[in-house]
Formats: structure tokens, sequence, C-alpha cells
């Protein structure tokens, strides 16, 4: 007779098998016994990855298990250099933490069918590389009201931030597109810093300062009129400051006998109250402010003349030749009249009556 029996191996180990037949009238029983082993299936892992990582920077590890078991990992040596976390899903990373040499071993412990496996592994952690910067649009001097965008560079061209550190109140800055807008409000020192943060790969930056000046602009007096005046009349005073701000007078010492100062709103008119041949000197200062400096004071002297005999003159303005006009009804008309009428044209202290048609 001939029997089979399936077997289906559970574990590993040594199993006997007994055979025992049956007997008849012809035949008496029989036994017989064998044995044999089971053993676990091997099992390999590959363990292909980048073998270096920089301090501070987490590298994930990633060897695989023929079995498609888990794979847990251990540091055989070089701990002081880094550390085995594991994160949310579960997966494994070597963080590093110094620089240094780290093996690791990467085990499957294996199951009821499969054999353990492990492996090992060295890994790199690398020092981060220093970064350097450098400013690359700067200006030494600023004057006030004018505005100038600086820029720092990183030599791992990182992003870069900006601080104003000294003189917060003598500038508005804004920080756009990798610059630093700066607009000069006050005169003063002003120093200002680029930074640049690390990355994967590189130590954050020092902190680099550059410092520049701002400084009021200057400014000019010019007179625009012509240098006579006839007794006993009035001439407007019109002394332009470059900056645009309003003109102070004075009259010089000496000369307040024959010259009187009057003033409303921003216009000042000079009075001849000497006789003639007397000389009036009147200076014009303009102070400055926050954006200017003082202009240097410039004076113009004036010289009274006698009256036209049966007319009395009021003075309008001068030419572009240096000539000042009169009308005879005190009327103010153009720097040139262009209407019809009787005017008297000065210059250099004499007078001709003109007529313009």
């Amino acid at each position: 007779a001939e029997g089979r029996m399936s077997v289906v191996a559970l574990g590993s180990g040594i199993v006997e098998v007994t055979a025992q037949s049956g007997s008849d009238y012809m035949h008496s029983a029989a036994t017989s016994s064998f044995s044999f082993t089971i053993k676990k299936k091997q099992q390999s892992l590959l363990w292909n990855q980048e073998t270096s990582a920089y301090v501070g920077s987490s590298l994930p590890l990633s060897a695989t298990a023929s079995s498609g078991n888990k794979v847990i990992y251990e540091i055989r040596s070089g701990s002081e250099y880094g550390e085995i976390i594991a994160d949310s899903t579960g997966s494994y990373l070597l963080h590093g933490t110094h620089p240094g040499e780290i093996t690791l071993v990467a085990r499957q412990s294996g199951d009821s069918i499969y054999e353990g496996a492990e492996m090992s592994k060295s890994f790199s952690i690398l020092a981060l590389e220093q970064q350097t910067l450098s400013w690359t649009q700067k200006a030494d001097t600023m004057h006030v009201g004018d505005s100038f965008t600086f820029k720092a560079m990183s030599s791992a061209s990182l992003p870069i931030a900006y601080r104003v550190i000294q003189g917060t109140d003598l500038v508005e800055s804004t920080a756009k597109d990798g610059q630093l807008m700066v607009k000069a409000l006050k005169a003063g020192e002003v120093t200002i810093t680029a930074t640049a943060e690390g990355d994967a790969t590189h130590k954050p930056s020092e902190s680099v300062p550059y410092s520049f000046i701002i400084v009021k602009k200057d400014q000019s007096i010019s007179w625009q009129q012509c240098d006579t005046i006839y007794e006993g009349s009035s001439v407007i005073l019109n002394a332009v400051a470059s900056s645009g701000l309003a003109v102070s007078y004075e009259i010089a010492e000496g000369c307040e006998q024959y010259g009187q100062l009057i003033t409303s709103g921003s216009m000042s008119e000079l009075r001849a109250t000497g006789t003639a041949g007397n000389h009036i000197y009147v200076i014009a200062r303009q102070d400055g402010n926050n954006a200017f400096n003082a202009a240097p004071p410039v004076g113009k002297e004036f010289v009274i003349v006698k009256k036209m005999t049966g007319i009395n003159p009021v003075y309008v303005s001068d030419d572009d030749k240096g000539i000042a006009w009169y009308t005879l009804t005190g009327m103010k008309m153009p720097s040139r009249p262009t209407n019809p009428g009787l005017y008297i044209r000065v210059k250099d202290g004499r007078a001709t009556k003109v007529i313009v048609r």
C-alpha cells in the first residue's frame, strides 16, 4: 500500500515522522520512522545611500531587508558625533551634532520564517562651511533729502537681512529684494548691518556693519537787481537762495542812517532815508535748516541818487541788461515794460526818458 502526507513548515527545528501500516490475514503491521530539519530562510539587507551630512542636518536612513520586514539602526561607534532619531512616520534619521565619523548598524532581527541579518556603514558628519559678506553697493556720504540703495552679498548666495543700529532717527529704511533702501532725513552718522542666515551646509554669517555720514546740502545766495535807489523811494529786495528758502536782510553797520528795511510777510523793501551820494550796504542771509547749511552772507551796495525833477518814479525791476525800469504813475510793470507808456530807464545812476510803443 502507498500513503502520502503533506507537511507545512511552521517553525525551524527537527521533525520526526513515523509511518505505520495496518495488518491483515496475510500481513502483520509495520512501522517506519525518519526525521528532517526545517530551517529559516536567509534574508539580505540592501543599503545604498548618501554617507555624509552636515552638522545640524538630518540624513534619512534607507536600508531595506529582502524579507520586507522593518529595519532598525544603532550606533556602533562615534556616538559623540550624532544620534539616531525617528520622525513622525516611524522612519529613522541620522542627525549630526559634531564633525566626525559615525558607524551605524542596520539590523533586521528575523522572525519565524527569516533568519536575522545586519550590516554596517560609516558616515561622515561635516562641519558647516563659513560664509562671508561684502558690501557691493555703498555710499560714504549722503545729503539730507537724498536716497540711496545699499546692498551686501553672501559668498554662499544666501538671503541677506539688514538692520539700522545707529542713527535710526536720521533715516527711513526699507529692505526689499535683497537690498536696503535708505532716505536721509537728518544730518549725522548712521550704521547699518548685513547678516546672512545659515542653511544645511553653511553657518550663519557674522554681522557686517557699515557706517556713513549724512550731511546738509550747501546753498548760495545771489542778488538779482540794480544797485541804485532814488532819494525817499523804495526797492523790493530780491536776493535768492539756491535752496529756495526765504532770505533775510540786514543793513550793515554804519549804513543804518541812510536806509530802512520794511518787511511784510515774505517781502522786504529797502527805503532810502539818506541823500544822493550815500551808500547803503545790505546783507542777505539764509540760515539753513535741517537739510541745508547756512549760506555764506552776500552783500549788495545801493547808491542813493537824486529824484528827477517833476516826477516820482517807482522802481519796477531790472531787465537782463542790468537796467532798472521806473514808471511815472507808480504802476508796477513786468521786468521790461511792453505796454505803451512813458517810463524812466536808469543805468549806472543815469536816467533816460523812454517811450515804449
